[in-house]
């Protein structure tokens, strides 16, 4: 509709719109949105709508999805944020994939992005979620 108008849409607007389709579960037509937003250069597509798509992904549990949108953010030289790294921790975690939590949380370091409270918390919930107290205590 707000196409066909000729409305110039923001990326805060084309992000909100991005989450509102991950929430009611339509992860295709999210996916096809952000493609259509980049391919036909609509605003410009940076950390907010890479981080959109990327939490949405990640609480859908399509995080192998969520990596490779990561590392084409990455390849585009859009950097990450701490929000981005968050949401894939978070996503990780809930798998149980602690290897490669254990890399994301070096990478970011090393790139000087520091974990924040979100960060942790989602470190201590997936652990208490596992049994994991002692290691959350730590």
């Amino acid at each position: 509709m707000f196409f066909k108008r000729g409305c110039a849409l923001s990326a805060v607007t084309f992000s909100t719109l991005l989450r509102g389709l991950f929430m009611e579960n339509k992860i295709n037509e999210a996916l096809e949105l952000f493609l259509k937003i980049a391919r036909e250069d609509l605003c410009e597509v940076d950390t907010l709508l890479y981080g959109t798509v990327i939490e949405g992904l990640c609480k859908k549990m399509k995080i192998d999805t969520a990596l490779k949108v990561f590392d084409e953010m990455c390849d585009k030289g859009i950097s990450p944020n701490v929000i981005v790294y968050s949401s894939l921790i978070r996503g990780l975690c809930s798998l149980s994939r602690w290897e490669q939590v254990s890399l994301l949380q070096e990478e970011m370091i090393g790139l000087k992005i520091y974990p924040n409270v979100v960060t942790f918390n989602c470190f201590v919930d997936a652990l208490c979620k596992k049994g994991l107290v002692d290691k959350a205590e730590d």
